[in-house]
Order: C-alpha cells, then structure tokens, then sequence
C-alpha cells in the first residue's frame, strides 16, 4: 500500500471514529455523563494531537509527532486550568510547553525520523523548560516545594551550562 492509499484509509478511520463518538455523545446519556461538558473543550485540543500523531504513524511520517505532543500537553494544561480553576498559573505553566516539543522531537527520532530532529536538542529543550517551570512557577508562588532556596535552581543551570561550555566542545 502506498503512502497515498494510507493516508486516505488513515483519514477515513478518524472520520468514522470521530463521528461515532460524536453520535454516542449525542445519543447515550451515560456516555455524556462520563465527560462533563465544561470540562470536555482541552479534550478536543488533545483529540488533535492524537490525530496528528495517529496519522504521522501510519502514514510513515513522524516528524508530526513534535506537533502532536505539544496538542496533548497543552490540552493537558488546559484540562487542569479548566478543572480547578487556577488560570493565573498560566503566568509559569507557557514554559512547559517547549518541553513538549522537546519530547516530541525526541518520539519523532525514535520512530526513524529523517529530518534534523536530534535525541540532543529534544532533551535540550526538555531541560531548559523544566529548569524556566521551576523558576517561574517559584516566582509567581506555584512551587513552594523548594522553599526560599528555588534560586539554587538558577545556580545548578548556569554552573551546567558553564561546565558544559568549558569541558565539551566540540
């Protein structure tokens, strides 16, 4: 089967599986009940990432995998803003979203991408989002895990990244 004839059936497969679970939203009481409605909107952001990255698998093409996974983690944040109502974590939660491209470009390599993508700069992002959500999320009073101690962070980063300066190049 070529690429062509599997995107089609690929396409074909999401329509019918979207419009079946649509119906069965619409129809079946219990089916509605099992999502509620004002906190169902990030499921559909997370429903076209999983599209992305079904249709990147079978038509041979993972490089929308890094697409893909930035949906889903957003959809993710927004599924938790949505459901506690903590909307001002916003102001640390953006710095995530890097890593989610990180980790897709990541995916996206495992899976025989053959585009620039590498295993290094996906954990490169990776890293520097984490180290941006630490700080951010410290600043604005979402981790209070660290304490008054959270400019350590800042400290290991730059020391890292001097280290990694200093001993290998390239």
């Amino acid at each position: 089967m070529n690429s062509e004839s599997r995107s089609r059936l690929t396409m074909g497969l999401i329509l019918i599986g979207m419009g079946v679970l649509i119906l069965a939203y619409r129809l079946v009481p219990d089916f509605k009940s099992l999502i509620q409605e004002n906190f169902a909107w990030p499921l559909f952001i997370a429903a076209f990432g999983v599209l992305l990255f079904f249709i990147g698998i079978t038509t041979g093409n993972p490089d929308l995998t890094a697409p893909a996974v930035f949906f889903m983690g957003l959809s993710g944040i927004l599924y938790w803003q949505n459901s506690t109502g903590n909307w001002g974590s916003w102001g640390y939660t953006w710095t995530l979203l890097p890593g989610f491209i990180g980790l897709g470009q990541v995916i996206a390599k495992l899976l025989g991408s053959h585009e620039t993508y590498k295993i290094e700069n996906g954990l490169k992002a990776i890293f520097t989002s984490v180290v941006l959500f630490l700080i951010f999320s410290s600043l604005f009073g979402g981790l209070t895990i660290l304490g008054p101690y959270w400019p350590v962070v800042i400290i290991l980063a730059g020391v890292l990244i001097l280290a990694r300066s200093l001993i290998w190049k390239k």
